[in-house]
């Protein structure tokens, strides 16, 4: 999940930074407390996980949708990194070359001319194809 949202966006969701869950069944568990941040990559990989099994009953059941509250979560992390890129597009100009900081979603940016649903849509798209890879 790390490294598959540091290539697309940029940015780490930081997943590794918050301890392991404890299975349901356990005697003890010990009160660890989480780092700065981890409640959020927490909250994004379940709503992701959540979304992704809502897009598998979708593919079964026909038009079952019921992913509304997951990919809102998705898009609370996704959209101040896609207006970031945005304003990077903006700035950066028409340059003959790609910087070598440059993501999959700067390239996604530049391709739909700073539409931000479609950069969305895109991104949404592609972090759910790196999953399977």
């Amino acid at each position: 999940m790390d490294s598959a949202t540091e290539f697309l966006f940029g940015s780490c969701v930081d997943s590794l930074s918050s301890t392991l869950p404890y299975p349901s069944d356990a005697v003890s568990v010990p009160a660890i407390q989480n780092p700065f941040g981890a409640e959020e990559a927490n909250k994004f990989i379940a709503a992701f996980s959540d979304a992704m099994q809502q897009i598998a009953y979708r593919e079964r059941m026909g038009t079952y949708n019921n992913r509304a509250k997951s990919m809102a979560v998705i898009s609370k992390y996704l959209e101040p990194i896609a207006h970031q890129a945005l304003e990077r597009n903006k700035t950066r100009g028409r340059q003959s070359e790609e910087p070598e900081d440059s993501t999959l979603l700067d390239d996604f940016v530049e391709k739909t001319s700073g539409k931000s649903q479609a950069v969305e849509g895109r991104n949404v798209n592609a972090f759910i194809s790196s999953e399977f890879t």
